[in-house]
């Protein structure tokens, strides 16, 4: 799980979905698993060269607190089908952080 600096204030990733996904857009939920709260609900477009995975991304205008996140892509049918998820780390003091590359 990578480890980010709570000044990233900017958090991109591309999460793998599923063959097949229908429709147009998909729900992104990001949420603070530490204290299992949820941080924001949207509806992202898919891209139409989507290619199985998809750009997913947040910005904080504060300073992350430490602890344990969760992005979730999920279906916007009434089933609301989990397609896909991301988990990562931001950073306590003295804590080492996942170097970019």
């Amino acid at each position: 799980m990578p480890a980010l600096a709570a000044q990233e204030r900017y958090v991109h990733a591309a999460l793998s979905l599923p063959a097949g996904v229908q429709g147009d857009s998909v729900l992104l939920r990001w949420r603070n698993v530490s204290d299992n709260t949820v941080m924001e609900l949207s509806a992202q477009a898919i891209p139409p060269s989507f290619n199985e995975a998809i750009p997913v991304w947040m910005h904080s205008a504060n300073d992350w607190l430490p602890g344990r996140y969760r992005v979730e892509v999920i279906s916007p049918d009434p089933g609301l089908q989990l397609l896909a998820a991301g988990d990562f780390e931001i950073a306590g003091p003295n804590t080492q952080l996942t170097p970019f590359s």
